[in-house]
């Protein structure tokens, strides 16, 4: 119920597999962000954007981590759904990280 598969010997590497969710299932509730005026939770889009490398100039106010909605809306389309694709939540980082 709780508990993993472990059969198996302790020293064998397991192979993760990374399957990512359809677009059909995303996209489109995604894009309607866009329209909306207020955001309820939006330290969750902004860990995205962090997740997906971008610089906190384009999505934060001026001197300060907040989220500024009106800059990051603009940045919802094509380039954001193409680094969606690419990301891989598997494995280590070896590219270097900025602190913010």
């Amino acid at each position: 119920m709780g508990t993993p598969n472990t059969s198996g010997a302790a020293g064998d590497a397991v192979e993760e597999k990374y399957v990512p969710l359809a677009p059909e299932h995303w996209k489109q509730p995604f894009l309607d962000l866009k329209s909306v005026h207020v955001l309820k939770m939006p330290r969750v889009l902004q860990v995205l954007f962090y997740l997906l490398k971008y610089d906190r100039e384009l999505i934060c106010e001026v001197g300060t981590n907040k989220l500024d909605f009106k800059k990051a809306k603009q940045l919802i389309g094509e380039d954001l759904f193409e680094r969606m694709s690419k990301y891989n939540p598997l494995g280590q980082r070896e590219d270097s990280f900025k602190v913010y």
